[in-house]
């Protein structure tokens, strides 16, 4: 974990601060440029999603995507 917020620090899309009571702890938030990649990274992901499901009608869609949540879930559980 902390390699990835030491590359998202450099890249100013997060800021670390100090925990106001937990001395071992940071504060990580997201800066304006990290909220701006952010927005930028979600119309990809849009983009990416939406060719891929190009193929499929609105009602297989649904049906696709509410099976891959379900396999998801047993996955992560």
């Amino acid at each position: 974990m902390s390699v990835a917020l030491n590359v998202l620090e450099e890249g100013g899309f997060v800021a670390r601060s100090p925990h106001p009571s937990d001395r071992r702890r940071n504060l990580v938030t997201l800066t304006a440029s990290g909220r701006g990649e952010l927005t930028r990274l979600d119309a990809v992901v849009d983009r990416a999603q939406e060719q891929f499901l190009a193929p499929l009608a609105d009602e297989e869609r649904v049906v696709f995507l509410d099976l891959l949540r379900r396999v998801g879930a047993t996955a992560s559980a």
